[in-house]
């Protein structure tokens, strides 16, 4: 925009902005005064509101209580009352009612009848209530009606608005104030914040509003809270407005096109030296830095007009200088090689600068050496250089001034005398790279100093790329021969990468091998295990017999000699000790096979212990041991674990305590371990373990030497099977000993207390011999069944003790029991066993026989093979 233009803009604005801020502010002082006036008027009609219609309310509450109760669903009584709807609460449900009776224009629900529903249908009425000495209860009150509406308006001279959910329902004189709903919605939300009885003014087109907000609350619906806006229309403000918009344009127009005229009278001399350098700029725009203006007064706009000229010469030094600066660029990167860069680069500085000789020198590792020279002769020695040393440490121009006693400078042809001599270090990175040596007859100007400041960087560039470019050309004939060298190195590579491919065959060939003889061994393994369990159940079968007829035998101690029955102990004493090896080669084959199986059941902690102690107590008594069991936690509890497992493992680390213990005490003590194991130290005074011994115990058929296996017994198994077991537990098993002062044995498994079952659960020592017989001790693995035989003979005698007191009853009746078994020298025992016990013995073959056997008879007891 020009300035003439933005002079005239200016003016204008001036006198818009003068008009009308007077214009708003005479406005704003005669709104304040109508607005205020009407704002008291407004108050007052808000008050004279509320007293209206609590006496108009008051009056349907006095129509109410002139009736009975008998009167109220009367349409005769009801008819000439304000009252419009009655509504009879339900006692047993306070949201609904049981009977109502309405004027026309409220709404009434057939189907549902509940106070939701009514609010919903008649969202403008307001409901009073009413309850009787013998607790009826009832609801009346008002719709109010537009009728309503305008005769409160009519009575308090201003307009009523009925507000509900934030929003005008219905408004007085709905046809003049219709228009007005928009503007009575906004009120409503600014007042709803605002302090009580606060007035709220906005305008409109045609007339301007104020309100202000009353609210009443309803006493039997918190829901049903009715505000009401008393508002009044300002049609003053309006025709205020509109006269003082023709006003304001009139004493607009006035203004500007005062302004224009003395805008134009007075502003001539400045608008033509604007034109002036408006159309010098576009020149100098143009590059044009010739064009100087002609200065036509001595104001600002005149010393703006010489500014302006000394600007154009500066300008165009500065444009002289930037070009002889690009051409110095482009002369470096023109010339890629040391010297042309040295050659071009010294030329244009001496033509540019009208110096008279010149050289470059590269500078490495404090050692100097000079590249191009014009005019002069090349310095060899290092004294030479002393000049050069000062520019180099303090990375300045050095000048120095020959004027008293210069040097002459001689060639082919001519011989002058120099007068001034610059030394310009050049640095790249901070380092001086190169010197340039520049000598004249004039002083240098600082234009000069200037140019060679500006051209150090771009010289310093292309020195290093040159100088690189030389390393480079090394580097490619150092390469063309290390080349060479690696071609001769590949080369026995490649030799020696054959020689390993076929020691790699060699492997891969007795990889394979390796892989065939491990799989022959795994096979092994498994057959020698399939083996081994499958000899120790055949070994079993015929020892079950062994063991259970010696057992009979030395019973009969009648008819045995002393000599026959110590050789029957000799025989059971040897064949128990068999059966335990076999015992443990077939646990042992099992967790090598992976086949010995963890079943956690529910049991009581006592019943481990007290089996343990049964089983041991004999062993410890022949020996002469005190046994201790010592239980450091309530052992009333019930657990989740493997429960034979857990015996096998106690059983078998107490007999070892009572075997290798000749005086003193067994010690069982059971506690808990960090709230999450329960752990059973076996403790014992006797021999004890060396530490080195300690570490191999717990190996398949180690033991501490070959003395203790000849002194003591065992095939070194039992403490490797109960490390198994104990791990399978995911437990743990290990051993604290001193040789001579015992050892200890600690096993822990996981402490999983079974909650909600008590002490009281557990089955009385008066079970029945069936619920015994059930919970009696059998080992079976397939078709071989080992019977615990101090367990079945305890299990006859209470056979006999029972069928004596049966007896007793029922005159010489005698038990019966059916033993079935496969194998018949293991049936052969067990009848023999039975019938020692003085009991009638029934027997079969298989379960078919067995089936044939109970369809005839009804014995007491059934022994059977466990398939």
């Amino acid at each position: 925009m020009k300035i003439s233009y933005r002079i005239l803009f200016i003016n204008f604005f001036v006198v818009a902005l003068i008009i009308g801020s007077a214009s708003f502010a005479f406005y704003s002082i005669m709104y304040n005064v109508l607005t205020s006036q009407q704002s008291k008027y407004l108050l007052k009609s808000s008050n004279d509101f509320l007293l209206a219609y609590k006496e108009t309310f008051q009056e349907t509450e006095n129509d109410f209580m002139q009736l009975s109760e008998e009167e109220l669903f009367s349409s005769q009584r009801i008819k000439p009352t304000t009252i419009d709807f009655i509504l009879e609460g339900d006692p047993r449900k306070p949201k609904y009612f049981t009977r109502s009776i309405v004027k026309e224009g409220v709404s009434i629900s057939i189907n549902e009848n509940s106070f939701e529903k009514f609010y919903k249908d008649n969202p403008s009425v307001v409901i009073k209530k009413h309850t009787y000495a013998n607790g009826s209860t009832y609801y009346y009150g008002r719709l109010l009606t537009d009728d309503f509406l305008n005769s409160i308006a009519q009575k308090i001279n201003a307009q009523v608005a009925i507000i509900t959910g934030n929003s005008t329902l219905q408004v007085s004189n709905q046809s003049s104030n219709q228009q007005f709903i928009y503007f009575l919605n906004k009120a409503y939300y600014h007042l709803a914040k605002a302090e009580k009885f606060k007035i709220y003014s906005e305008e409109s087109g045609q007339a301007d509003i104020i309100s202000t907000l009353c609210t009443t609350t309803s006493s039997v619906n918190e829901n049903q809270n009715l505000s009401f806006l008393v508002f009044a229309p300002l049609n003053e403000a309006a025709d205020l407005r509109s006269s003082i918009k023709y006003i304001f344009l009139t004493v607009g127009v006035a203004g500007v096109l005062l302004s224009l005229i003395l805008t134009f009278m007075f502003t001539q001399r400045i608008r033509n030296q604007l034109s002036l350098l408006s159309n010098a700029t576009k020149l100098t725009k143009q590059g044009n830095f010739k064009n100087k203006i002609e200065i036509q007064s001595n104001d600002e706009i005149g010393q703006l007009a010489f500014a302006f000229n000394t600007m154009l010469d500066e300008l165009d030094k500065h444009d002289h200088n930037v070009k002889e600066y690009a051409d110095f660029i482009a002369l470096i990167n023109k010339n890629p090689s040391l010297k042309e860069i040295a050659d071009a680069a010294l030329n244009k500085i001496i033509k540019t600068c009208s110096f008279a000789v010149g050289a470059i020198y590269s500078v490495k590792s404090d050692s100097i050496a000079l590249i191009r020279s014009y005019g002069i002769k090349t310095k060899s020695t290092a004294e030479d250089f002393e000049l050069f040393e000062s520019a180099i440490k303090n990375k300045e121009i050095q000048e120095l001034n020959f004027e008293k006693s210069s040097l002459t400078v001689s060639s082919a042809i001519i011989s002058f005398e120099l007068k001034y001599l610059l030394i310009v270090p050049i640095l790249f990175n901070n380092e001086v790279i190169a010197i340039i040596e520049l000598g004249g007859v004039e002083k240098p100007t600082e234009e000069v100093k200037e140019y060679l400041t500006k051209i150090q960087e771009p010289l310093a560039i292309g020195l290093t790329n040159a100088f690189a470019f030389v390393q480079l050309e090394n580097f490619v004939v150092e390469l063309k021969l290390l080349n060479e060298e690696y071609q001769k190195q590949n080369n026995q590579i490649k030799q020696q990468n054959e020689a390993l491919i076929k020691l790699h065959d060699q492997l891969k060939e007795k990889a394979s091998e390796l892989e065939f003889q491990k799989s022959r061994a795994e096979e092994s393994t498994k057959l020698k295990s399939q083996f081994l369990a499958s000899m120790s159940h055949e070994l079993r079968t015929p020892m079950n017999s062994v063991l259970g007829l010696t057992e009979l035998m030395l019973e009969e101690t009648s008819i045995l000699t002393p000599k026959t029955k110590e050789r029957l102990e000799i025989v059971h004493r040897s064949g128990k000790r068999l059966m335990n090896l076999i015992n443990d080669i077939l646990d042992l084959s099992k967790i090598e096979a992976g086949k010995m199986e963890i079943k956690n059941d529910e049991t009581l902690l006592e019943d481990i212990i007290l089996d343990v102690e049964a089983s041991i107590k004999p062993l410890a008594l022949k020996k002469r041991l005190e046994l201790k069991i010592n239980r450091k936690v309530n052992t009333n509890i019930y657990i989740e674990t493997d429960r034979g497992k857990v015996t096998q493992v106690l059983i078998n680390l107490l007999g070892n305590a009572i075997k290798f213990t000749e005086k003193g005490f067994v010690e069982l003590q059971i506690a808990v371990e960090s709230e999450r194991y329960l752990r059973f130290d076996i403790i014992d005074s006797g021999i004890g373990i060396s530490i080195e011994d300690q570490k191999i115990i717990f190996e398949e058929f180690r033991q501490i030497d070959g003395t203790t296996t000849r002194k003591y017994g065992g095939t070194g198994l039992g403490l490797s099977i109960c490390k198994r077991i104990a791990e399978m537990l995911n437990g743990s098993l290990s051993v604290d000993s001193q040789i001579n002062r015992g050892s200890v044995f600690s096993f822990t498994i996981p402490l999983k207390v079974i909650v909600g079952m008590q002490e009281n659960d557990l089955l009385s020592k008066n079970d029945s011999i069936q619920e015994k017989m059930e919970n009696s001790y059998f080992v079976h693995e397939e078709k071989n069944v080992e019977i615990r035989l101090d367990e079945l003979k305890k299990l006859g005698k209470e056979v006999e003790a029972i069928t004596r007191e049966e007896q007793l009853m029922q005159r010489e009746y005698k038990g019966e029991v059916l033993v079935v078994d496969d194998d018949p020298d293991t049936l052969f025992t067990i009848i023999e066993i039975v019938k020692s016990c003085g009991c009638k013995v029934l027997s079969a073959n298989n379960g078919s026989e067995c089936l044939d056997v109970l369809s005839a008879n009804n014995p007491d007891l059934i022994l059977l093979d466990i398939m």
